[in-house]
């Protein structure tokens, strides 16, 4: 690393929170071996077991080695170093696959770094083949590098990053292929949905809508797939009204959608054929209902289509941390919010209301026989599997 670069990165003053896996654990020492190393970096995170990843992102990912990996990474990191050192901070996330011993012939060795800031996401990527005979030394010194590189670009707030604008040669004595570099700048409505601190929800083709009763179909969508698109036509059916898939960036129990990931889910729907939708930061149902109800989006009803784990956690107390659950069912029944179930099979949702929830409760939740045990042999999980597969 170039000390005069670090010393220019230290004067700045912006910190960096920094979570790596697989390689790149090289760059945290030696940054920090020079003096005034702590001005730049807040903190690091070394996740390297799977189990540990997942706990800090707040979900399993599809490969611990690849660009939406590093993503999350990043998205985490910055919501830690956001918490701390304010809107200014730096998140940074890598995610290397580097050479091993006695690997399989013609396995590719991968490096993954992403930026998140509040304005931006950058992604870096590389990709190096056996034939350029790397040792694990020379693998982690481009990993380090490849780290640094990224947060010079951001501190000194380059529009267009260009990674590889040093030697690799100068510092691994080895001519390697150029790095990668996506940026994807946020608008305002991007910003506001993943980190204001206020209810919002966008979607043109909603916010001019006056019906007096309304539809949503909350979820993540990662992806789409047949059983979503039946659920909400049988739901559109049962209540003669248009439906709304409504995607929340934040999330109760996991990191905010990044951005990266969020077009791929929305490209999905649209292909899918779907016309609305929603985008909102509202994770639980109780928002989700304050916010429509703002929007003055319902006067009659409002019909939230659930599947059959998320009408279980709707129930769940530990889901209600900031209001009292007195409060939320109150709100329900006062704005004649309904939530129309779609069971699984082995999961029927009459035998889920008859002998778990109170009887008082019970009006809250409609099905019918076509969805009680609603069951489709498809999942999201299997088909991002089969997609990386």
């Amino acid at each position: 690393m170039n000390t005069e670069i670090i010393e220019k990165i230290n004067a700045v003053g912006r910190k960096a929170f920094l979570t790596i896996t697989g390689g790149g654990t090289s760059f945290i020492g030696e940054y920090l071996s020079h003096s005034g190393g702590s001005k730049t970096i807040g903190g690091f995170y070394v996740p390297y077991s799977q189990a540990l990843f997942d706990e800090f992102v707040g979900c399993k990912p599809d490969s611990y080695a690849n660009q939406d990996a590093a993503n999350k990474l990043a998205m985490a990191s910055f919501i830690k170093a956001k918490k701390y050192f304010g809107d200014n901070a730096i998140g940074i996330g890598g995610a290397f696959s580097l050479v091993t011993p006695n690997e399989r012939v013609g396995r590719e060795h991968k490096f993954y770094v992403s930026v998140q800031t509040m304005t931006r996401l950058v992604m870096y990527s590389l990709t190096i083949t056996q034939d350029m005979k790397l040792n694990r030394e020379q693998e982690e010194i481009i990993a380090s590098e490849l780290i640094f590189t990224a947060l010079r670009d951001e501190v000194f707030d380059k529009n267009t990053p260009v990674g590889h604008e040093f030697s690799w040669k100068e510092v691994i004595n080895v001519d390697i292929v150029d790095v990668n570099v996506e940026i994807i700048n946020f608008d305002d409505r991007v910003t506001n949905l993943t980190f204001g601190p206020t209810p919002v929800m966008y979607g043109d083709t909603f916010l001019k809508d006056t019906s007096d009763s309304f539809l949503i179909f909350p979820g993540s969508f990662n992806p789409i797939h047949d059983a979503h698109i039946q659920m909400m036509q049988i739901a559109e059916k049962q209540y003669n009204m248009p439906g709304y898939y409504e995607i929340s960036i934040q999330n109760v129990d996991k990191a905010p959608i990044n951005v990266s990931d969020l077009n791929n889910r929305l490209n999905k729907i649209l292909e899918s054929g779907a016309t609305r939708g929603i985008l909102s930061n509202t994770p639980t149902m109780y928002e989700k209902m304050k916010e429509l109800k703002t929007l003055k989006k319902y006067k009659q009803k409002l019909v939230i289509v659930v599947g059959y784990d998320t009408l279980e956690r709707i129930f769940m107390m530990q889901y209600y941390k900031d209001i009292d659950f007195n409060t939320f069912i109150g709100t329900c029944f006062a704005n004649k919010v309904e939530f129309f179930a779609f069971g699984r099979k082995g999961k029927k949702v009459s035998e889920y209301v008859n002998t778990v929830l109170p009887e008082m409760l019970r009006p809250l939740v409609k099905f019918t026989d076509e969805t009680d045990e609603f069951n489709l042999p498809i999942s999201s999980t299997d088909l991002r599997k089969s997609c990386r597969n």
